[in-house]
């Protein structure tokens, strides 16, 4: 289960960390580069070599566990064998992900680096994981809190060597000079990136991934009044595929700022159904046109800057009320289930189908002005009870179950989130 989770997240990920570390290209750059006709063939290659990496390195551990000496001479010991043993599946994979030739001659390129880049950050990460349960006892090794903050701080360690690996992979007659290469802000976005898409992205992952299968559909159901098996057969997988690239980038851009909006309204000394208010208020006028942009290529639909704000007063109505809704429902729900947490799959399932279901009116009144001109329903007959039910149910469904998916899956893909960024530097 392990190997699979992995390999999925990192046929996502590792085509674009490796052109953001070796070609410097920009994120966004780097997320428009790989298609996901990309994505599906590198899965095959990630797939495969996870199925003999991952048994290699615990066999590799246990045996040096095993062995009567200090820590760090372990680490250094493991480091040095399995970067040795296993470089020419690593740069089989990233040849790979770069759609580059693989032969002899390149299955140990940058072997220094990546030796020492692999010992520095077991080291780090070994010594990170002790302090940090000095810290906090309550804590095990594989919480994905303790992940978390190891795997980021075992990546900042050995940064320097990864970047010195990256320079040496260059591709030749496209070297950038060393002073180019090695410029602070190249550094600084690659070492984001890697951090970002190993351990602190993968709600966003799994959610982009269930949003490019069910946008589409619940939007041709709530604009288009379709039957839902007729918006399925509307939809192709190919289409599917494309739009993942859309959720993908957007859940980079709304995630960390809806973040930053709560911490900065959780500090303002307001009543709660106000605070809703305001970060529903400031959120939706900030994010819509991300919002609609997802919107309007879900529907294969031209996007310009007259349409990247249609709909605005509908849209905020109904994120404030169902921020509110979601909210008072959290409480009732945890207040019948104490045992529950907030962000427990089964209480975020429930809420959240409540939240739409309180805020739906609004969400059909947006569906209503985002009709294409000329191809308007009547008013009576877009607000039909039978059309009303159908697309209300199916949104809140999707949305439900996509949050409680993304939630129960977060964890487990967080605890294997060792093996994931080991994959991802490769």
């Amino acid at each position: 289960v392990a190997s699979v989770i992995q390999a999925a997240l990192s046929a996502v990920g590792e085509p674009i960390v490796n052109r953001v570390l070796v070609k410097r290209m920009k994120v966004m750059e780097a997320i428009n580069d790989v298609s996901p006709a990309m994505m599906l063939d590198f899965f095959k290659t990630t797939l495969a070599t996870n199925f003999l990496k991952f048994p290699f390195f615990e066999a590799i551990n246990a045996f040096c566990a095993a062995l009567p000496i200090p820590p760090t001479i372990r680490g250094f010991f493991t480091g040095f064998v399995f970067t040795t043993a296993t470089l020419p599946v690593t740069n089989y994979r990233y040849r790979k992900s770069m759609q580059l030739e693989v032969n002899w001659s390149n299955i140990y390129e940058a072997y220094f680096p990546t030796v020492i880049r692999d010992i520095v950050y077991g080291i780090c990460r070994n010594y990170c994981t002790i302090w940090t349960l000095a810290a906090a006892p309550q804590w095990s090794a594989t919480s994905p809190q303790v992940l978390f903050i190891v795997v980021i701080l075992g990546c900042l360690g050995s940064a320097p060597f990864n970047e010195w690996r990256g320079y040496l992979l260059q591709s030749k007659g496209q070297e950038l000079t060393f002073k180019e290469f090695f410029k602070p802000s190249n550094f600084v976005r690659s070492q984001k990136v890697i951090n970002a898409m190993g351990a602190g992205a993968v709600a966003s992952v799994i959610q982009a991934a269930l949003s490019a299968v069910g946008e589409p559909i619940v939007n041709r159901v709530l604009v288009k009044r379709m039957k839902v098996m007729d918006a399925v057969r509307d939809v192709s997988p190919a289409m599917m595929l494309d739009f993942f690239k859309t959720t993908l980038a957007t859940n980079f851009l709304k995630f960390p700022f809806f973040e930053a909006i709560n911490a900065f309204c959780a500090a303002l000394p307001i009543a709660p159904s106000v605070r809703g208010l305001f970060t529903g208020f400031v959120f939706t006028t900030a994010t819509l046109p991300v919002t609609n942009y997802r919107y309007r290529k879900s529907m294969q639909l031209e996007v310009n800057w007259a349409n990247i704000y249609e709909a605005y007063f509908p849209t905020v109505i109904r994120d404030i009320v169902y921020g509110i809704c979601r909210n008072y429902c959290t409480i009732w729900t945890l207040a019948l289930n104490p045992q529950w947490t907030a962000v427990s799959p089964q209480v975020l399932f429930i809420v959240v189908i409540l939240g739409c279901l309180g805020s739906a009116p609004f969400n059909e009144w947006r569906g209503y002005l985002l009709q294409s001109k000329g191809q308007e329903l009547t008013f009576k007959e877009f607000f039909k009870p039978s059309n009303f039910v159908r697309s209300t149910s199916l949104g809140a469904i999707k949305q439900g179950l996509a949050l409680a998916v993304g939630y129960w899956c977060a964890p487990p893909a967080a605890k294997f989130v060792s093996g994931l960024v080991a994959a991802i530097r490769g």
